[in-house]
């Protein structure tokens, strides 16, 4: 593609460059040389720009109707580099295409390498053809790059061509990038011709973005200047990032807020999404000098905003500013020219509009289209308005008091009520108008007497009919209020006697009627208490406490409802799903306790439990409660007693619909009337550590909290672990007692569970020396003999007690085994001898042989059992663990 130049180059005596490639474009530009860089072809691409393309000097980019894509350079690397001190013009026709992409920190068409003092922007002028440049992270589209330090205002002119400048995050669209201490200065935009968007980046470090033609945004103080902008042509359109004006200095503290100039063409300003105006950021400090005069036309588009803060103003000096958004007005509007205003100025404090109401734009500032002004009778007031209503443009009627039996309000001349949200191009038509309105003086209607009566949510109302002295009544107005507000709240009824406010939140409040005629309130009722009680406290309590909501119950279960909190003589059904169970009324302190159950006859699976209240004005409140009916048959229980503890058994058994979740086993001394209560999943267990006594048992399935049939009681007796007393050939044997081999030894018992079975063995090598079991009196006796084999050293008698319960006690003596019996103490008859061979052929000794050794007879060891207190102390008792299935 070739074409001619748009524009010449900047000095006549440039030397002209051609390039074809993107390192004859890149050697071009760096050398010192002032000269035209001419292209001959397309160079580069969206996906392959050309990298590391620096000005140097004073240059002229002739795009001659070819395209240029640079960037890709890395960070801290412009699209194209233009420092502060170096120059740089673009011509080119429409068909001519520059893109320039900076990286990190640096700008699309600017400033670049702050670590080389590069990061401020230098002068780029732009004359044509199509310019796109996007700055990096931190840098302006055009103009600066990342800055630490202070200084970085670019310059930058427009005189043609279609310009699209977008800044990185916190970087301008035109102006400055963002920095530490200092943003990049706005520095100098001017505008004399073609198309230009400015969009301002977005934000970055928990930040706001920046604006779309002015300084990048600063992460600590100080700030960035603001740009000294002239729009004399073309059109511009200017958009802050996220949060961001559309024109703004670095930040609000800025004392440095630049300018704004509109001589010629279109200047469009819009903050970004959730930005405080389209010019400046909403404070005094931060609001740019700005005029628009000439030709110039400053546009705020539909949906923005523009905030001109106290003391600043907005001055026009024959220019036009097309309003379609909203205009805040604290400082002025002043000037000569014209506002087309299709939506809203609004002033407050002490803003004003410099409108000399002439409509000839000759004298002062002419305000076209929603210009009205409302002028009234009584009081004299005349407010001028710029917006859609009162309200809108910050103005307000007159507050008129009532007198006694009249009311007062504004109405227009035609008659229409008159209030500050009344669409004022409704009452005047369209464009300039002035509105008159007065008071009217209505007929009034005499005071109705009023009853009320307070709910739950509502107050219920009834009142005699008002009468008139002229005029027809056409309704009432109800006036209502807490006791400790002071404003009213209204609600206009028909024409009836009776009426109800709902929706109330608990509370007193104060209430009053009045007839309407012709939308006039008459005189009023006397004013009326009533209390709102809220809908107070409900419960629903099964057998297990408060029922939550999916609680399973079993038919027959128990059910009480408790509520509280409600007004007197509300009453109160009671429903199983449709059936009504049971009903009644609060008393006069609102509560009211009602007992029932679940039917017989409900099926088993989902129901709801129901409550509807109906307080004494009618209004109803109804509350619901899921819950689950199951069915849980009563086990069969068999137990049996032991020695501290009692093992239990019982059928299972299968709920429906939901699954069986465990067991509730209570048991209790026969005496005692106190069930306690454990739970298992197991269809047996042992309650163990009980005290000796009779006890009765009972088990029921569970599901959740449902508990169902009881099993019948059974009963057992619990014994003590007994009394037991070691014996040796010697008498009483002690711990740690020295015994021989063949020598026998004794143990005896009694307070035992008949039918324990008593097993006696010598450890380390387990060797059974005796067993037995427990009389019917509850005693046992046995003897055993040491084993010949036994060696010589530590050992342990070992005796385990098993009651019929499953119950196991074991009890330990530590003995010491000698090889020979020291002289002159009893022996045990030499295994040669028929004594001998006798002992050792019965194996586990008996009572009847303890003559032979030492021992004792049977009821000779029972008497020992008075030293029991002490041998408990000697012996190592251990309970057995309860027996599982």
């Amino acid at each position: 593609m070739t074409s001619a130049l748009a524009a010449p180059p900047a000095h006549a005596d440039d030397t002209i460059v051609d390039a074809a490639d993107c390192t004859a474009v890149t050697t071009h530009l760096a050398t010192s040389t002032e000269q035209t860089v001419r292209l001959t072809g397309d160079i580069g691409s969206a996906d392959a720009p050309c990298p590391n393309a620096i000005v140097s000097g004073t240059k002229t980019l002739d795009l001659n109707g070819h395209s240029l894509f640079a960037g890709g350079g890395g960070s801290y690397r412009a699209g194209i580099g233009v420092s502060a001190g170096n120059s740089l013009t673009v011509v080119g026709d429409a068909a001519s295409l520059l893109s320039a992409t900076g990286g990190l920190y640096a700008a699309g068409i600017g400033g670049y390498d702050n670590s080389e003092g590069t990061g401020g922007g230098g002068s780029v002028t732009i004359r044509g053809g199509t310019v796109v440049a996007t700055g990096g992270e931190s840098g302006a589209g055009i103009g600066s790059g990342f800055l630490t330090g202070g200084g970085g205002s670019p310059a930058v002119l427009i005189t043609g061509g279609s310009v699209t400048a977008t800044g990185g995050l916190s970087g301008a669209g035109i102006g400055g990038g963002s920095g530490m201490l200092n943003a990049g200065g706005g520095g100098t935009v001017t505008v004399s011709g073609g198309t230009v968007t400015a969009v301002g980046g977005g934000p970055k470090s928990g930040s706001t973005g920046a604006a779309g033609i002015g300084a990048g945004r600063a992460l600590s103080a100080p700030r960035g200047a603001g740009a000294t902008l002239v729009v004399s042509g073309g059109t511009v359109s200017a958009t802050g990032g996220s949060g961001a004006p559309g024109i703004a200095p670095g930040l609000t503290e800025l004392t440095q807020a630049g300018s704004v100039s509109v001589l010629g063409g279109t200047l469009s300003v819009r903050p970004g999404s959730g930005g405080p105006s389209a010019i400046g950021w909403a404070t005094a400090k931060s609001w740019p000098d700005t005029g628009v005069s000439g030709a110039g036309v400053l546009s705020i588009p539909t949906g923005a905003k523009l905030d001109i803060p106290a003391g600043k103003s907005l001055t026009l000096a024959g220019g036009l500013v097309t309003n379609s958004g909203s205009i805040s007005v604290e400082g002025a509007v002043a000037g000569q020219g014209t506002v087309t205003n299709d939506g809203t100025i609004a002033t407050s404090g002490a803003g004003t509009v410099s409108d000399d109401g002439t409509g000839d734009g000759v004298h002062g500032l002419r305000v076209e289209h929603n210009n009205y002004l409302v002028a009234s009778a009584d009081p004299v007031v005349a407010l001028r308005v710029y917006a859609p209503t009162l309200a809108a443009g910050g103005a307000s009627l007159p507050a008129l008091a009532d007198s006694d039996d009249r009311a007062r309000r504004w109405y227009t001349a035609s008659g229409v009520p008159m209030t500050n949200a009344t669409a004022l191009s409704g009452i005047a038509g369209a464009g300039p108008a002035t509105i008159a309105i007065h008071p009217d003086y209505t007929a009034s209607a005499t005071a109705p007497v009023l009853t009320a009566s307070g709910g739950t949510t509502s107050i219920g109302l009834s009142w005699t009919a008002a009468g008139t002295a002229q005029g027809t009544l056409t309704g009432y107005r109800v006036q209502y209020r807490p006791v400790s507000e002071d404003a009213w709240t209204v609600r206009d009824l028909g024409v009836t006697t009776t009426g109800m406010l709902s929706g109330l939140s608990p509370g007193t409040y104060q209430v009053r009627v009045g007839g309407l005629i012709d939308a006039a309130a008459g005189a009023w009722s006397a004013i009326v208490t009533a209390s709102v009680t809220g809908t107070g406290t409900a419960d629903w309590t099964g057998p297990n406490g408060i029922l939550a909501p999916d609680a399973v119950l079993q038919r027959g279960d128990a059910l009480r409802f408790t509520a509280g909190g409600l007004p007197p003589d509300t009453v109160i059904a009671l429903t199983f799903d449709d059936a009504v169970i049971a009903s009644g009324s609060t008393d006069a302190q609102g509560m009211l306790t009602a007992d029932t159950s679940v039917p017989a006859g409900a099926d088993v699976g989902t129901h709801t439990l129901g409550a509807t209240m109906t307080d004494p004005t009618g209004t109803p409140t109804r509350l619901e409660l899921a819950i689950t009916v199951v069915d849980i048959p009563a086990p069969t229980l068999t137990v049996r007693g032991g020695m501290r503890s009692v093992a239990l058994e019982w059928t299972p058994v299968a709920s429906s619909p939901d699954a069986l979740t465990g067991y509730a086993v209570q048991y209790r001394e026969s005496s005692a009337t106190q069930w306690e209560t454990v739970s298992t999943t197991d269809s047996a267990t042992e309650i163990d550590g009980l005290s000796p006594g009779s006890y009765r048992f009972r088990v029921a399935g569970l599901v959740e909290d449902a508990v169902g049939g009881w099993s019948e009681v059974a009963e057992a007796t619990v014994t003590g672990t007994g009394a037991l007393a070691w014996r040796g050939p010697t008498g009483t044997l002690l711990p740690g007692a020295t015994l021989h081999p063949g020598e026998d030894l004794a143990l005896a018992g009694l307070g035992l569970p008949p039918g324990t079975t008593v097993t006696l063995s010598i450890h380390s090598d387990p060797v059974v020396l005796a067993t037995a079991t427990v009389d019917a009196a509850g005693r046992f006796d046995l003897t055993g003999r040491v084993p010949a084999t036994t060696t010589t050293g530590t050992h342990t008698l070992v005796a385990v007690l098993t009651d019929p319960a499953g119950g196991v006690v074991v009890t330990q003596m530590p003995i010491a085994v000698a090889p020979v019996r020291p002289a002159g103490t009893p022996t045990a008859a030499p295994e040669g001898t028929p004594a001998g061979r006798a002992a050792a052929d019965s194996g586990p000794a008996s009572a009847a042989t303890l003559a032979d050794t030492g021992i004792a007879p049977a009821t000779s060891v029972l008497a020992l059992l008075g030293l029991l207190t002490a041998l408990a102390g000697a012996s190592r008792l251990t309970r057995g663990r309860p027996r599982r299935p």
